[in-house]
């Protein structure tokens, strides 16, 4: 192996100072070879020759879905010297190579006790992932299928694509690439899937059969825009001793709010340092603190004061607020809502209002006051100037 490795990476670079117009992609783990978006027409080719130069064995490669993986020794024992081309075979010229590292990051052990691993072919569930590994301060791994998924599995009725025949093949194990590192440090493993003809993608079945979940808390989240998350007892079935928990479905584009009010739901404590964003109210001398949302405004917000601290004139308004323009507008989220006293809101996207009263209107949300005392009278009746700043 490790002399066709030799000369497949000095073909690599031979064909990398070519001047076709096709490209593709290689990465090595010191072992094997994957070569990746080859054109339609490419090919690789391994041959020997003797001492004369004469062709004694040859071995040409077809790509699969635009891969070529696990190039293997297949010429080795004809004896002579060793040479790989990738090969465009319809203008029988070079193809242009790029190394780059198309494998999945793994997380390094980092003591962490929770993991979400989620699999994500349109981008969804990845971003359901994202949310739960910045509120829970988790490490994150992808599920990433050694053959990657094609556009035709769009089509949902074609009973002739992969994911079809895959899902209803009890026996399908696609192979992933990579591994979890340090997979026995984690308690708590969030396990994140899109719905595929009712159920999990086979995928996920490969990935809880890799590990032994002895011990460990199973938590399941699906994306759909229609189907629920289903039963899970095929996917409980393939881990030995472990717990799950109710799963959860989240369309497409759910907030970070919604992730974050299940996540706390749960009940769980996931040892990490997060701390709740936090904001101070300076008002004349006196100084609050008010604990922040979580929402795009709010961070946007956040973005400003970690470069100056705001400073707003508030005017007062009947009898319940004082409001004051931010200077800018944020990205607003809307909702009707009843205020409390302590809230802070935005209001028409660039103004902020703070309550010591009560009022029902369509605000986002920004933050609410932790400690009441001396707020009301802080506020008064006439107009302020505010000073906001993080905690």
């Amino acid at each position: 192996m490790k002399k066709i490795f030799v000369f497949v990476l000095t073909a690599i670079a031979l064909c990398m100072f070519s001047s076709s117009a096709c490209a593709a992609n290689y990465y090595t783990d010191e072992q094997t070879i994957t070569i990746s978006d080859i054109p339609s027409d490419g090919k690789l080719i391994i041959a020997s020759y003797d001492e004369s130069q004469r062709l004694v064995a040859c071995h040409i490669y077809e790509p699969e879905n635009g891969m070529i993986d696990n190039v293997t020794d297949n010429v080795t024992n004809s004896g002579g010297k060793i040479k790989a081309f990738l090969w465009n075979m319809t203008t029988l010229s070079p193809i242009e190579m790029n190394k780059v590292d198309t494998r999945p990051t793994r997380p390094e052990p980092s003591g962490n006790k929770t993991l979400v691993a989620y699999f994500s072919w349109t981008n969804k569930t990845e971003g359901i992932a994202d949310h739960i590994t910045e509120i829970t301060g988790a490490d994150e791994y992808e599920i990433t299928p050694k053959e990657p998924y094609g556009e035709e599995n769009n089509s949902y009725n074609d009973q002739s694509t992969r994911a079809y025949k895959e899902q209803h093949d009890d026996s399908a194990r696609p192979e992933i690439m990579g591994t979890v590192e340090g997979m026995e440090q984690y308690d708590v493993v969030f396990l994140g899937y899109p719905i595929w003809y009712g159920k999990a993608p086979k995928v996920i079945y490969t990935f809880l059969e890799s590990y032994d979940f002895a011990g460990k808390t199973v938590i399941p989240f699906c994306t759909s825009d229609s189907s629920g998350i289903g039963s899970t007892f095929e996917l409980q079935a393939l881990t030995r001793d472990a717990s799950w928990r109710n799963g959860q479905r989240f369309a497409g584009g759910a907030s970070r709010d919604s992730v974050e009010e299940w996540v706390q739901g749960l009940g769980l404590d996931f040892g990490n340092d997060l701390k709740t964003p936090k904001m101070e109210v300076r008002v004349g001398n006196a100084v609050f603190t008010a604990t922040l949302e979580y929402n795009a405004a709010v961070e946007e917000l956040v973005a400003m004061m970690k470069e100056n601290p705001i400073t707003i004139n508030m005017n007062d308004y009947s009898g319940f607020e004082k409001v004051g323009p931010l200077g800018r507008s944020l990205t607003a989220s809307d909702s009707q809502m009843t205020t409390n006293a302590g809230d802070i809101v935005l209001y028409n996207s660039n103004q902020i209002v703070m309550f010591y009263g009560s009022n029902s209107w369509s605000y986002t949300k920004i933050g609410h006051i932790d400690n009441l005392t001396g707020w009301e009278e802080a506020l008064g009746s006439g107009d302020i100037t505010a000073v906001f700043s993080l905690a």
